[in-house]
């Protein structure tokens, strides 16, 4: 199945759309392997046209690349990864992935650090996942973070919406911003003015009342209108790609959530082309 606005051939297409549903590291509740399928089920019901940033989507500019799944016994699964996002950057294609749980951005970001060595990482998120290793993981999903400030440096990380993390992080954390997302964003919207940019949208930044459909529920979270909010911020700076991760059909079994994260697809898409 593929996204019924994604009408375009891969030679044509300016944005590459990528489903990744990779789920092994998941410490509490499993299932976001069954998030892309999920999510163009639900986009089904989800218009083309934003009534947030007043556009339609451009049908003919968006490939479905499909899910893209491991190859045994090759390398290991994020080395392919990096390898497949980094073809799709050869070619002068954006790529917005869909998880699968959040150790998917670090082969996306490294894929393209190689391309724009000065990127800078937005990071929309309940938790830091900052931690140096968790059960004897260094990288899994509360340590990707971590792992991708080593790649790209602390200066070109930026964190908003964090309301879960450790003392260690508060301190060391130079751009970190919490409970709150679009009220920071706009304050330094300057800084990031000539920086390219990649976001990464973990679902559970959204309240986990109103959203919880995630691996790692968290409440007090950001309501839905302030995530839109701030994604029709970003189209206004040079979001050159991005992923969302962390939806969780076993979770919460409603097709509606995989609506929700379709119609944060949408924007994401408007705000990338």
């Amino acid at each position: 199945m593929r996204f019924y606005f994604a009408q375009a051939d891969y030679n044509s297409a300016d944005l590459v759309i990528l489903g990744i549903p990779f789920d092994r590291t998941s410490s509490f509740l499993p299932g976001t392997r069954f998030a892309t399928t999920n999510v163009r089920i639900g986009a089904e019901n989800i218009e083309a046209f934003s009534p947030y940033q007043n556009r339609s989507l451009p049908e003919e500019k968006i490939f479905d690349a499909g899910d893209f799944l491991p190859e045994f016994p090759e390398e290991d699964f994020f080395s392919q990864i990096e390898r497949k996002v980094s073809s799709f950057l050869k070619d002068q294609k954006k790529v917005l992935c869909i998880g699968g749980e959040h150790t998917i951005t670090l082969p996306c970001v490294k894929a393209y650090k190689k391309f724009y060595p000065n990127l800078t990482l937005i990071h929309l998120d309940a938790h830091s996942d900052m931690r140096d290793e968790y059960l004897g993981e260094r990288l899994c999903h509360a340590t990707v973070i971590r792992r991708i400030q080593e790649e790209i440096g602390g200066e070109a990380l930026f964190s908003f919406g964090i309301r879960s993390l450790t003392p260690e992080c508060l301190r060391q954390h130079k751009n970190l911003y919490l409970f709150k997302v679009l009220e920071p964003l706009i304050s330094i919207k300057e800084k990031l003015k000539r920086r390219p940019l990649y976001l990464t949208l973990d679902c559970d930044v959204l309240d986990g009342c109103l959203f919880p459909a995630v691996s790692t529920p968290e409440p007090n979270g950001i309501f839905f209108f302030e995530l839109l909010s701030t994604i029709k911020e970003m189209a206004d700076l040079n979001l050159i790609g991005a992923d969302i991760v962390e939806y969780n059909p076993l979770a919460n079994a409603s097709l509606s959530y995989g609506a929700a994260v379709a119609l944060l697809l949408r924007e994401l898409i408007l705000a990338l082309i």
